[in-house]
């Protein structure tokens, strides 16, 4: 029995007094069965399902500990091409104001066949006519992340079902323009990193449902009011730690909550982190370790906001990415060309080679570092980094999805717009500089877990505002 539990105990890696081990008698010892003591925890949730923790992690706060308010992304439910959502600014405006201004009915199918499907909780012809008497308003065309590194324009309308669940609390707090973008017990490691917006998002921006965490809430539409999206027990320790002042409403508290914002976005890109609690991360909301220390603080920080420049797609991050690439490599980084080494026209720019879903795309290492990736069978991007190729934040590899979506087949046939075709070459560098910065990620999330405040059970649960 001995020699058998000894085994068992080498090749699971599991200390023995973990297990209690039986046999079904003293003759016959080779049926064993192991059972882990499962210790469940107010901070797990009381989960009876085993998950492996590195020391310290459940001491570290969770995000829905340090942030109360968290907001469901917007869902529209009305498609996504051709309906209320599109790349095209302009396309978009004519198409919903076509179809707001319709003599009939029957005329606003036509200019917009999308918006004429019945769905749960929508009925099209009523919605349609309650828009005619609010009017077509351009200011309700907002920037829309849809998904990871795929900025859209959305028609927001919020007064009537348009939209299946627009989430006004989003709206109200736009003006934060400073939101994290996480997910409660992601379903793989890539989507346990976090991303970061200015601008309204989608609720599949990850595919398990993401939730927009913003730095400051509006606590009065009228007089402007703001509270730091923290904890009191949270800011009463940063308060301390940090030597800051104030309540929740105090210029200190705004600008150590967007501190936290961005502490947690340089944290959890961490591969090392990701690595040391994938087991953890998919149990629950996601622990972070806050600097006790404010110097080390203002330093990850300060790395968590180029991650945050290079994320953000309503922003221009071209001052960043020299700084993280240099000029010499950005320049040599995803140039467009031609097999035939020809000139590029506006009509070479069709996406006809399929990413879309398990299609297998065309990506050619030309070494171990970089390869080149086709859209057409005549146009490539050369010297496209593999580590760029490979990323997932938010869970999707994010140049595939991009590409799928672009397909002509869902383009109407018509080719990428040299806007568009510029923003894959950027998209492209702005992933290299994030693999480029893992390795500064991963010392500073090793020093912020040797130098974490510690909480105790004290923290409230608090429910999200939506």
């Amino acid at each position: 029995m001995t020699a058998l539990v000894a085994a068992a105990e080498e090749r699971t890696g599991l200390p023995l007094e973990d297990f209690q081990v039986r046999a079904d008698d003293d003759d016959n010892q080779t049926l064993l069965l192991w059972y882990r003591r499962l210790k469940p925890t107010r901070q797990n949730r009381w989960r009876l399902a085993p998950h492996a923790q590195a020391a310290g992690y459940e001491a570290w706060p969770s995000l829905e500990e340090i942030f109360p308010t968290r907001i469901q992304g917007v869902n529209p439910n009305r498609g996504i091409t051709g309906s209320v959502i599109d790349v095209d600014k302009k396309l978009l405006a004519d198409r919903v104001a076509a179809y707001i201004r319709a003599n009939c009915y029957a005329d606003a199918t036509s200019a917009c066949p999308a918006l004429a499907v019945p769905r749960a909780n929508y009925s099209p012809e009523t919605t349609w006519k309650g828009l005619q008497k609010l009017g077509f308003d351009e200011s309700r065309l907002k920037p829309y992340l849809l998904f990871p590194f795929d900025q859209r324009w959305i028609y927001y309308e919020d007064r009537l079902n348009l939209l299946n669940r627009p989430r006004e609390t989003l709206r109200v707090n736009l003006d934060c323009e400073c939101f994290l973008i996480a997910v409660p017990e992601p379903r793989k490691v890539s989507e346990a990193r976090p991303l970061f917006s200015r601008t309204l998002l989608d609720l599949h921006v990850h595919d398990r449902g993401s939730v927009a965490i913003p730095a400051v809430v509006r606590i009065d539409a009228l007089t402007g009011g703001r509270l730091a999206n923290m904890s009191p027990e949270i800011w009463a320790a940063l308060r301390e730690a940090w030597d800051k002042a104030g309540g929740l409403e105090a210029p200190d508290a705004h600008l150590c909550a967007n501190e936290l914002i961005h502490i947690c976005l340089a944290i959890m890109n961490s591969p090392a982190y990701r690595m040391e609690h994938a087991s953890a991360l998919g149990a629950d909301w996601a622990r972070v370790p806050i600097p006790r220390n404010p110097a080390l603080a203002r330093q990850v920080s300060e790395l968590g906001r180029l991650v945050a420049a290079l994320m953000d797609c309503s922003t221009d991050a071209s001052s960043v990415l020299p700084e993280i690439l240099g000029r010499d490599k950005l320049a040599s980084i995803a140039a467009i060309r031609r097999s035939d080494g020809h000139s590029i026209s506006a009509d070479d720019l069709r996406v006809t080679i399929s990413y879309f879903g398990a299609a297998p795309g065309r990506f050619v290492p030309s070494d171990d570092v970089s390869g080149e990736l086709w859209i057409n069978n005549d146009v490539y991007l050369a010297n496209v980094p593999t580590t760029a190729w490979r990323c997932e934040p938010g869970g999707y590899q994010t140049i595939r999805k991009w590409l799928g979506y672009r397909h002509v087949t869902r383009l109407a046939g018509r080719p990428m717009t040299l806007e568009e075709q510029r923003w894959l070459r950027n998209m492209v560098l702005r992933l290299t500089a994030l693999s480029a910065l893992e390795a500064q990620m991963d010392e500073l999330y090793s020093a912020a877990s040797e130098d974490a405040l510690i909480f105790g059970n004290e923290i409230p649960s608090v429910q999200a505002a939506e």
